[in-house]
């Protein structure tokens, strides 16, 4: 529609101008509202058309998300010659025994790389290279923590996984907890650690949660007198379902995968059970996602797209609340790089 057809059209409905044209219509539309729930005792505001206003929360915004793939060393043995011709950032070997570490070690490195062990393997962490970023899935106790931390100091020995629960808030409450019980160890290597998010399949629900655990972060990071910038790294891990089909599972994914992106995530990566006759087909199905995502819908970098929407910011506003409080802290306040 031209200019001129637009000051046709204010003239006939007698608007002087198009501020005015959209306040009138804000103000008409604005007032249906619809509810929404996320949990039973979370109230949030009923939506409208309006904006908050908020501005966006920064995070990382000089760099993209990276590609990871996580690879049970059982099948990624196999495949791992032909993956490193693909645009991958980090590949992640999850390692079960010392046969496999044994195997492993005669492998060609990629560069860079990470690696899961069991417990009943950190005892080798001295054969591994020193430029391996390594990630630890079981509790230490805290003397062989500082004993290992003091051997590999550039290793990331520290993790917190979030995994699904009925309640969001619970989970951001309890991923708070697990980070205060580290920091109060240690806070020299608070940029290597990293966060593994479990992806819901509620779509709105986890970019508010994602947006809302960063603004928590913040606002810990600021509470142990830190600087904003030492953040850990959000990791979103999107599981199959063994329930489901090939296809099906590569929907839900995808969902998964646009929601956590918009929620801004530092890097991501499909995982699914070794055991399912479609593993093979998921990974490299879904791998093709992140391309997707990251250069057919240019959305690599964390700019928080949805900053100022009515139901994203209330929600995600609601969440940081209630998760504050139920560590025993005031009201948290957005805060700012």
């Amino acid at each position: 529609m031209s200019e001129h057809s637009i000051q046709d059209l204010l003239k006939i409905f007698d608007v002087p101008d198009l501020d005015s044209w959209w306040q009138q219509v804000q103000k008409e539309v604005g007032s249906k509202e619809i509810s929404w729930q996320i949990e039973d005792d979370l109230k949030l505001d009923p939506l409208g058309t309006g904006a908050n206003q908020q501005q966006p929360i920064l995070w990382n915004t000089d760099s993209n998300w990276k590609i990871l793939e996580y690879l049970p060393f059982s099948k990624g043995i196999r495949e791992f010659s032909q993956l490193q011709e693909f645009e991958i950032d980090e590949f992640v070997f999850e390692i079960t025994s010392e046969a496999q570490f044994a195997s492993f070690g005669r492998l060609q490195k990629p560069a860079p790389f990470s690696l899961v062990l069991p417990a009943s393997l950190y005892a080798l962490h001295d054969q591994i290279p020193q430029d391996t970023h390594f990630v630890r899935y079981d509790p230490l106790g805290s003397g062989l923590r500082q004993q290992l931390l003091e051997a590999r100091p550039n290793f990331n020995w520290q993790y917190v996984y979030g995994l699904p629960d009925s309640s969001t808030s619970r989970r951001l409450s309890g991923i708070l907890e697990k980070l205060i019980l580290l920091l109060n160890e240690d806070r020299e290597q608070v940029r290597r650690w990293r966060i593994y998010l479990e992806i819901s399949s509620s779509f709105h629900r986890q970019i508010a949660e994602l947006r809302a655990l960063k603004i928590l972060l913040l606002n810990l990071l600021k509470a142990f007198d830190l600087a904003l910038d030492t953040h850990p790294q959000i990791v979103a891990v999107i599981k199959a379902d063994p329930g489901k089909d090939l296809y099906a599972n590569l929907i839900g994914a995808t969902a998964k995968a646009v929601s956590a992106v918009l929620g801004g995530i530092d890097a991501m990566f499909f995982q699914s059970d070794e055991n399912l006759n479609y593993w093979a087909e998921f990974h490299r199905l879904s791998r093709n996602i992140h391309y997707i995502l990251k250069y057919e819908g240019h959305l690599g970098h964390r700019l928080d797209p949805l900053a100022g929407s009515y139901a994203i910011e209330n929600a995600t506003t609601a969440l940081a609340k209630k998760a504050w409080e139920q560590i025993g802290r005031p009201d948290p306040q957005r805060a700012s790089e």
